[in-house]
């Protein structure tokens, strides 16, 4: 089955809920149709379209994709049209369920499809039953009011689509997108490992700007996202000659790049062509910056994050532009990094080390902030640690709820007196986490944002 008719959980469980309406509603014309006033036309057609739409509910419900059986819904749908106004008597009889079919169509089917169906059925159900009727019979406000009902539900039910998919690119954008650059951000690039992890030659480059700091507290916050933006269109440019890349922007001057598929040639092409133009100052505002890079460097299919992480902290650490991971450092250089790392970690937590830095993002339009992204560092031994270093780790060591806890509260007490708005980097972990959540419930219920 094609990936494109796959179903998040939240879209499953909305049509879901979506289908069972529909099969109640019928199982009404079914019981009006058998017990009040015994019809096997329209029994027929309602006990149908019941079993189209349990059909395509089992389907949902052990596939979790959507299916084509909304074309055999269709093909009933039509059916059904020309059925009953033939082998019905009672012209003032009401087809009232004939509303159903833009709400089926306009969930099954994608918007522009959708809106297709829905004109042909409309302009289906006025022949069929001008032709059964005449034009100038005593029926004509009978199809009129037929008409109505339906266009009437085919503007709402397209109305509810399309505010469904604007709110779910919303989210998406919000979960997935990065603000200030536009580019996938930490989450897009782990969901897009783990669709990769069956790919062996995967590769990952984590590409940070050297001494951004300086650069953000020389210069200012402003020209400092000016500097992260022309770094994005660097590596923009490199990736344009390669068919298949993705960039991601993980954490305020890191940046990663996927190349699937990639060898070690296509990765030093890469990597080399980009670093050379970085060597180009950066002019922003007349001010002209220096900015050089040093990147980690790892392919394979897993662990991908952790090696090229491995592999940049080496290249930092001997000075170098850029590293290979090598698995070799794994049993020596990595156990001992972790465990120095975690006790960082516990260290920050007991003495209050763990802090929110807030990446003002600007209106280009207006040159005002309209809103800051919260990013989480560590402090040891009066240096900021990046949350690359530290983060993935915590996430095994059971630290991570009480990183994400401090981190709400802080920026919440940040933002209590401002009129700022701030974004919170929040994970599946923190979601499903118990006291995570009764603490972000609580400072929304206090009134602090």
């Amino acid at each position: 089955m094609n990936d494109k008719y796959q179903l998040s959980s939240n879209q499953l469980k909305n049509r879901t809920v979506f289908i069972i309406t529909v099969i109640v509603i019928l199982s009404f014309f079914i019981f009006f149709n058998f017990i009040v006033r015994y019809n096997s036309i329209r029994l027929l057609s309602n006990f149908l379209l019941t079993a189209v739409a349990l059909f395509e509910l089992l389907y949902l419900i052990f596939n979790k994709k959507a299916f084509y059986s909304h074309h055999l819904g269709i093909g009933v749908f039509f059916l059904a049209l020309v059925l009953l106004p033939i082998f019905e008597n009672d012209h003032g009889q009401r087809q009232a369920w004939l509303i159903l079919i833009p709400f089926i169509l306009a969930n099954t089917q994608n918007i522009n499809i959708a809106k297709r169906f829905i004109f042909i059925c409309g302009i289906f159900i006025l022949i069929v039953n001008i032709l059964h009727f005449g034009i100038n019979s005593t029926a004509t406000p009978f199809i009129i009011e037929q008409i109505s009902l339906f266009i009437l539900a085919s503007l709402i039910s397209l109305f509810y689509k399309k505010t469904q998919i604007k709110y779910e690119t919303t989210l998406t954008n919000q979960i997935y997108i990065d603000n200030l650059t536009g580019f996938p951000n930490r989450n897009k690039l782990i969901k897009d490992l783990k669709e990769l992890s069956s790919t062996a030659n995967t590769a990952l480059m984590i590409i940070d700007i050297d001494e951004f700091k300086e650069i953000n507290n020389l210069y200012g916050a402003r020209i400092g996202d000016a500097v992260i933006i022309h770094f994005g269109k660097i590596l923009s440019d490199v990736a344009a000659a390669f068919t298949e890349n993705q960039i991601y922007r993980l954490h305020s001057d890191e940046y990663a790049v996927i190349l699937p598929d990639a060898s070690h040639t296509d990765c030093d092409i890469f990597i080399r062509e980009f670093l050379d133009s970085t060597r180009k100052n950066c002019i922003v505002d007349g001010h002209e910056i220096s900015v050089t890079a040093t990147a980690g460097i790892a392919i394979g299919c897993c662990q991908l994050i952790e090696n090229a992480d491995i592999a940049f902290q080496k290249a930092r650490k001997e000075n170098k532009s850029f590293e290979y991971f090598d698995p070799g450092l794994k049993t020596t250089e990595l156990y001992s990094r972790n465990q120095a790392t975690l006790l960082k970690i516990r260290k920050a937590l007991n003495t209050d080390n763990i802090i929110p830095y807030f990446q003002p993002i600007y209106d280009l339009r207006t040159h005002q902030i309209t809103k800051y992204e919260t990013l989480v560092r560590m402090i040891n031994n009066n240096n900021v640690i990046s949350p690359i270093s530290f983060l993935e780790l915590s996430k095994r060591s059971k630290s991570y709820p009480q990183i994400t806890q401090r981190m709400i509260v802080k920026s919440f007490e940040k933002f209590a007196d401002t009129d700022y708005s701030f974004t919170l980097n929040l994970c599946s972990k923190d979601i499903y986490n118990h006291r995570t959540k009764e603490i972000l419930y609580s400072e929304l219920s206090n009134g602090h944002l």
